[in-house]
């Protein structure tokens, strides 16, 4: 049998399972639509953004030295500008050829610019490559979270609401093993096993009132009237922007249990 964490990985390719399993049953051949495109391991990830890495490093002194050739008319080949040595020694010549009677002040121009830009202007293009990778981290995160929701997740919370109502109950360790926040531990199940992530998120959705789509219908809840006989009661509508609204004026956190209760709370009273 499938592992609830291998259904889901299948389901985040877009692969029809249930194709999958006829293919497998049937004599005939039978056509299974596989997404276009590589998968790639942690591994080969972790290579990836090492070799992002070493290329912004090396990147950096063809950038600064190729500006300062160009800027200054240094003349020098684009190899030579590369060499730290020689792109001193060009710019202490040409500053001396420009001087001419003040040699020394044009020299301690020249030599200032030279470190502005290897203080300022270059650590400056560095942060914003940090803060790049940091950003690129971020949204890996939250896609990894993200790919686990089930697909009858409560349509009345945005994706963002979904994660982080899980990132408050489980986190995803290494090997995809399930961590719990309070703890810091990793859930394990009755035989002391370590269980997996998308296993525990599973568990949630089907567990907890209001993490699943209700069966009532698409946004509107059938309830009875004060007076009016079982079967033919009036329409009311949960109103989700109202909700949000409340929930983000008590103060909690998007990512505070207290807070995803205020929601659910206020879709169940609408569904009464």
């Amino acid at each position: 049998m499938l592992s609830a964490a291998a259904a889901a990985r299948f389901k985040a390719l877009g692969i029809d399972l249930e194709l999958l399993e006829k293919a497998f049953k049937e004599e005939a051949e039978i056509e299974v639509p596989v997404p276009d495109g590589t998968i790639y391991t942690d591994t080969s990830i972790a290579e990836l953004k090492a070799n992002v890495k070493r290329g912004h490093e090396e990147a950096y002194p063809e950038i600064f030295g190729k500006k300062l050739n160009e800027e200054l008319t240094l003349g020098l080949s684009t190899s030579d500008a590369k060499d730290t040595t020689k792109l001193l020694a060009a710019v202490a010549k040409k500053a001396v050829a420009d001087a001419k009677i003040e040699p020394d002040k044009k020299v301690t121009e020249l030599q200032e610019s030279l470190r502005k830009l290897q203080e300022e202007v270059i650590p400056a293009k560095a942060k914003e490559a940090e803060e790049w990778q940091g950003k690129y981290k971020a949204r890996e995160e939250f896609d990894r979270y993200a790919a686990v929701i089930p697909e009858k997740a409560n349509k009345y919370l945005t994706k963002e609401e979904h994660v982080a109502r899980v990132r408050a109950k489980v986190q995803q360790g290494e090997n995809g093993i399930a961590i719990d926040p309070a703890t810091g531990k990793a859930y394990k199940d009755n035989l002391e096993k370590e269980r997996m992530f998308a296993d525990v998120v599973t568990e949630l959705y089907t567990k907890n009132d209001g993490w699943l789509q209700p069966d009532s219908g698409a946004g509107v809840f059938k309830t009875h009237g004060v007076n009016s006989p079982a079967g033919n009661g009036a329409t009311k509508t949960f109103n989700h922007d109202k909700a949000i609204e409340a929930a983000n004026a008590s103060g909690y956190a998007p990512n505070d249990e207290r807070y995803m209760a205020m929601i659910t709370d206020a879709m169940l009273a609408a569904s009464k």
